[in-house]
């Protein structure tokens, strides 16, 4: 069947359910190339013959590098045709995987997983090229259905890990990746749009304007924090996670490892309804709610270093609150500039992924192998208990009757 790019598109509309779900199903396979090493852990320990903190610091480089690839490759979605950028980023993606599955040493493998996080990247070009196909009335929807993708995508990698590293090895998981992302590559080329870019201006300027957007919109600075610290939370769990349970009291193989990570699907489905939320303006609440929630997840995940019912309740409320207050944080953001959303997802995913490679560096080098549990458990809390208390000002500097200031935000000037 013919490869042709389909006919050019230029105006917002809603999308078709195929293209929604094809773009849902693209995100999750993409970014769980980010998390096949987690449930690993141990056997990568063991297999390159390295430390605990060496294999840590493979997984937070895969964070990083994908921090690095969203501050200054994601602008590029509002500079360039965003299908032929993300089909070029997905060949990478592939090449760094294969990379992986060969690697001789945890220098290599790091080196690559480098390139792979870079790649990855991609993600958060997709994402807001389905808010630019869709109404603003039905962004919420169409965000929290993508981002589902994302977060379901994020606990089935480690799953299929935990499965096919029992099975065939390690190194088969990368492998198979590979496969997997060449083949979404194909896809997406099958099913994206050709929309022309509406900014025309040169790269270093494109991402100084990410800066003076994030100077002129105090909305973003605080999503940017919210998003920041329940990643980081996110983070510092499952990168700590596969050491936890390969050890005594539980003892599990890499398969049962994998496949505890589907318990966190409860909260990627109960917070498909944020969306809605956030169509109807309720992002403010369910922002709060889910901070709080976070927080005090952490008291069951304490609990479950030695009762594993416990610790199931702990994350599927930890899953529900980071991926509700990620829909929330970004059915919000892409309203601001609807001509500037690659630079306003490049500022806010950057930050949100940067707090994700310090909550894996914190939890998996550090943390975990000088406190244990209940160290990751610590640090876990106090990362969204942080952005509460961000929330919490924030709402008593806007509460009734407080008169506001109108600020750039409510006066947003496109930046071409």
């Amino acid at each position: 069947m013919s490869l042709a790019p389909p006919a050019t598109s230029t105006k917002a509309s809603d999308p078709h359910p195929r293209l929604v779900a094809a773009m849902a199903i693209a995100v999750g396979v993409v970014v769980a190339n980010l998390y096949y090493a987690q449930p690993l852990e141990d056997t990568l320990t063991r297999s390159l013959h390295t430390s605990i903190g060496a294999i840590g610091l493979v997984i937070a480089l895969l964070q990083i590098g994908y921090a690095i690839g969203m501050a200054m490759l994601v602008p590029l979605g509002d500079l360039l045709e965003r299908r032929r950028l993300i089909m070029v980023l997905l060949t990478f993606a592939v090449a760094g995987l294969v990379t992986m599955a060969v690697a001789p040493t945890v220098a290599v493998l790091g080196a690559a997983a480098v390139v792979v996080g870079l790649a990855c990247a991609a993600i958060q070009i997709i994402v807001p090229f389905a808010a630019h196909l869709t109404t603003v009335e039905r962004q919420g929807r169409v965000i929290s259905t993508v981002m589902g993708g994302l977060l379901f995508g994020i606990l089935v990698a480690r799953t299929l890990a935990g499965l096919l590293g029992e099975v065939a090895g390690w190194r088969a998981v990368f492998g198979v990746g590979a496969v997997i992302t060449g083949a979404v590559g194909v896809m997406l080329w099958r099913e994206l749009p050709t929309v022309a870019p509406v900014v025309r201006m040169r790269y270093p300027r494109l991402l100084a304007s990410v800066v003076t957007i994030v100077r002129e919109e105090p909305a973003l600075r605080l999503r940017m924090v919210y998003g920041a610290m329940v990643f980081a939370s996110f983070s510092a769990f499952w990168s700590s996670a596969g050491f936890l349970l390969a050890r005594q009291p539980y003892g599990w193989s890499d398969a049962a490892i994998g496949l505890f990570a589907l318990v966190g699907a409860a909260g990627v489905l109960a917070a498909r309804s944020v969306g809605k939320l956030a169509d109807r303006g309720l992002a403010g609440v369910v922002t709060g709610s889910m901070l709080a929630v976070m927080t005090m997840s952490y008291l069951f995940m304490a609990w479950g270093g030695s009762n594993l019912a416990a610790l199931i309740v702990g994350v599927v409320l930890m899953d529900l609150g980071c991926q509700a207050v990620q829909i929330s944080n970004q059915s919000n953001l892409y309203r601001l500039r609807p001509d500037a959303r690659s630079r306003i997802n490049t500022a806010y995913m950057t930050a949100y992924f940067l707090g994700g490679s310090l909550g894996s560096l914190l939890s998996a080098s550090f943390v975990y192998p000088q406190f244990g549990w209940t160290g990751v458990c610590v640090i876990g809390a106090g990362f969204p208990a942080v952005a509460l208390i961000a929330w919490a000002v924030e709402a008593l500097r806007h509460r009734p009757g407080r008169r506001r200031q109108p600020g750039p935000a409510n006066r947003p000037t496109p930046l071409r």
